[in-house]
């Protein structure tokens, strides 16, 4: 049975790690819908379906911290938790109020730090 809090998108450009997420959270109770990059998100999706956004920072295109301003801009209130290979430090911008989860990461803290998100938007 899923979440009733659990949609959620996890936008990668590796299709391992979409697979690996997918299977993770699935297990976890949570609906998983997956994407390749920002603009598919964007062209594909109805954003504000998803109580949380499992995000890489580091794309060919429009980048992951581009894609949660551009949904900040549209009124969009899901929680996102950003990925990176890169270390916090190497990113610059980095957001304070988003989960910052550095790959490779364990499923248990994936797991928390969607819950903690998810949980600190009055509403969702």
């Amino acid at each position: 049975m899923a979440d009733q809090r659990g949609r959620i998108a996890v936008i990668d450009d590796d299709l391992g790690i979409r697979r690996s997420l997918e299977r993770l959270l699935t297990l976890n109770g949570f609906e998983v819908t997956l994407y390749e990059s920002p603009e598919i998100f964007i062209n594909q999706s109805h954003t504000n379906v998803f109580n949380c956004l499992v995000l890489d920072v580091h794309f060919d295109g429009m980048s992951g911290l581009e894609l949660r301003e551009l949904l900040l801009r549209s009124g969009a209130k899901s929680p996102v938790v950003l990925m990176s290979a890169a270390d916090e430090n190497q990113i610059p911008g980095l957001p304070p109020d988003c989960k910052f989860l550095h790959k490779p990461f364990s499923g248990s803290v994936l797991i928390t730090a969607i819950r903690e998100a998810v949980s600190s938007v009055p509403g969702l």
